[in-house]
């Protein structure tokens, strides 16, 4: 493990992975870096005032890797609860969608617009039948007579587009 302990940017480095946090309370002062390295089993010292040192036991960094551990943790605990809570919320906000999709309101809201549908295309197929045979009499009105002929026209161009996109679909 290599360790690097920065006081003056509340830093510290563990294996490459850096956390910047306050751990002012270890009362490191007048050093500008502390480094361990615990293959070769010693480190160095570099003060503030420029001067160098080196040590060769742990007493001085295990407080900051205790720190660097804990804080750590404490971040990943709180990523996890962060998760959790996501999740938690999410399965709230489903469990209130679906309860307002099938409330009473709601569902009765979607039989009235089907209903609404059914009745329109009932509606449309029987005043389609009714104006085609008015239209055919010799003493219809002028307007039924032009409106049933708006209408195969087009129907007419409507043949014609699917017709046109059916042998495209076909190539």
């Amino acid at each position: 493990m290599k360790i690097s302990i920065i006081p003056p940017d509340k830093c510290i480095v563990m294996d490459g992975v850096a956390l910047h946090f306050d751990y002012t309370a270890l009362k490191i002062e007048g050093i500008h870096a502390i480094h361990w390295d615990s293959e070769r089993g010693y480190g160095g010292i570099e003060y503030l005032d420029g001067g160098r040192g080196k040590i060769t036991d742990t007493s001085l960094v295990d407080p900051f890797i205790d720190a660097y551990n804990t804080e750590k943790g404490r971040r990943c605990q709180e990523e996890a609860d962060k998760v959790v809570a996501d999740e938690a919320q999410k399965s709230a906000d489903a469990a209130a969608q679906e309860a307002f999709y099938s409330s009473p309101e709601q569902v009765a809201i979607r039989e009235v617009e089907a209903a609404k549908k059914k009745l329109a295309a009932i509606d449309l197929a029987s005043i389609r039948s009714m104006r085609e045979k008015i239209a055919a009499m010799p003493d219809a009105p002028q307007y039924v007579k032009d409106y049933e002929a708006q209408a195969v026209a087009e129907r007419g161009v409507l043949a014609a587009v699917l017709a046109e996109k059916e042998s495209v679909s076909k190539s």
